[in-house]
């Protein structure tokens, strides 16, 4: 699956504009959680609720399918090396710090190796890097932990 990644021109004053996927709102152009709420969309047919900060997808616990109406619980685990790894769709999300100053940050994980794990993200960077996986640790100062894409239980 294919999905563009909204870069900004960092000269150019920040946008307000709405993005829509087949007409349903997904947040505004080159934020992080726009990304991954049009992930969540294309690849999964489900939806978290907006938040106002990036950091808050990690108190949200319910996703909501779209085709069926049904509320599915969302898993999130903190990172520590006790919790299971991400998988491809699994959601990072940072708190507020050093990098991300006021809302947080959230990336999609396209994919995991024993060294790595690999994501995409808007509003941060160049849009895709590799981070640090240690021990069952991802390094990155700020990280919370992830939410597991939707069907994702592990008991």
């Amino acid at each position: 699956m294919s999905i563009s990644i909204f870069r900004k021109n960092p000269l150019e004053p920040d946008s307000y504009e709405p993005v829509y996927w087949y007409g349903i709102y997904t947040g505004i152009k080159y934020q992080c959680v726009e990304l991954a709420r049009r992930y969540y969309l294309a690849r999964f047919g489900v939806l978290f609720d907006d938040v106002v900060d990036a950091r808050d997808i990690f108190s949200l616990h319910t996703l909501k399918d779209l085709m069926s109406g049904r509320i599915i619980f969302w898993q999130g685990y903190i990172n520590i090396s006790t919790s299971p790894p991400p998988v491809p769709g699994s959601l990072l999300i940072w708190m507020t710090g050093d990098n991300f100053h006021k809302s947080g940050h959230v990336a999609v994980v396209v994919s995991v190796t024993k060294n790595y794990v690999y994501i995409i993200e808007q509003n941060y960077g160049q849009g895709k890097r590799k981070l640090p996986y240690r021990n069952g640790i991802i390094v990155s100062p700020g990280l919370i932990g992830w939410k597991m894409p939707p069907y994702m239980h592990v008991i």
